[in-house]
């Protein structure tokens, strides 16, 4: 029993390292999508989970192994608090660069952004990450109502 323990936190070492290098933000997307549409370890089977990881078939292979030898509600957790874990750690680092910050506000909520700010007004990144949160719908809806009108413009 203990053997098959440390396999499964090298398992889970193993894919913490490899997601954190990876520079977007797909990991945590796909851990909060499926674990919400599919919440029971039937319905997530016959999810799209694992291939949404083809691109490195090392990590697809690792994310499978890892749901094999751990139970579904276990597999879930840990891998939420992965997700977690890596999101702070990436707010963290000077070396996140702005676009991976804008792409983490989707993770944290303004409140935690906002008191972020609080605690260290002086840290820009900081304060680009909380602007950026609060200003977020803006961009948005330039971006339809400029889509719209370039739309118009060239339709007539």
């Amino acid at each position: 029993m203990r053997k098959r323990t440390v396999e499964i936190e090298a398992l889970r070492e193993e894919i913490k390292t490899k997601v954190s290098a990876i520079p977007d933000t797909n990991f945590m997307w796909c851990v909060n999508y499926y674990f919400a549409e599919f919440p029971t370890k039937s319905m997530f089977e016959n999810s799209n989970f694992f291939k949404e990881f083809e691109f490195d078939s090392n990590l697809k292979d690792l994310l499978e192994q890892y749901f094999r030898l751990t139970p579904f509600t276990e597999f879930r957790t840990s891998l939420r608090q992965m997700s977690k874990q890596i999101i702070e750690e990436k707010i963290e680092s000077d070396d996140t660069s702005l676009l991976m910050r804008s792409w983490l506000t989707n993770y944290v909520p303004a409140s935690k952004l906002k008191q972020m700010c609080e605690a260290n007004p002086k840290n820009r990144n900081n304060v680009f990450m909380y602007l950026f949160k609060l200003l977020e719908p803006f961009f948005s809806v330039f971006e339809l109502s400029s889509s719209w009108f370039w739309g118009f413009a060239f339709s007539h």
